[in-house]
């Protein structure tokens, strides 16, 4: 037996974007990145990207790029020993 309507996490994880992963890019854009200093990400278009999707509002659908930049600079920096 199916559910009559499928679940659907998309608020779930806008809302986590919005508290960790946007925050944790502007530290990242002003800390200095593994994936920015290595030219794998352009700093200026992450940072108007980043911008753009903090002024989409609570309700706006987030960029799920921003996720995958962020959790592969976090993996670089463990295995590079750096901090989180």
């Amino acid at each position: 037996m199916h559910a009559p309507i499928p679940e659907n996490f998309v608020h779930a994880t806008n809302t986590a974007m919005r508290r960790y992963v946007v925050p944790f890019l502007e530290s990242m854009l002003q800390d200095g990145s593994v994936l920015v200093d290595a030219g794998f990400v352009d700093g200026d278009g992450l940072a108007k990207t980043v911008d753009a999707e903090f002024l989409k509002g609570p309700h706006g659908e987030m960029d799920r790029t921003l996720f995958q930049i962020a959790s592969t600079e976090i993996g670089l920096r463990g295995l590079s020993g750096g901090a989180e």
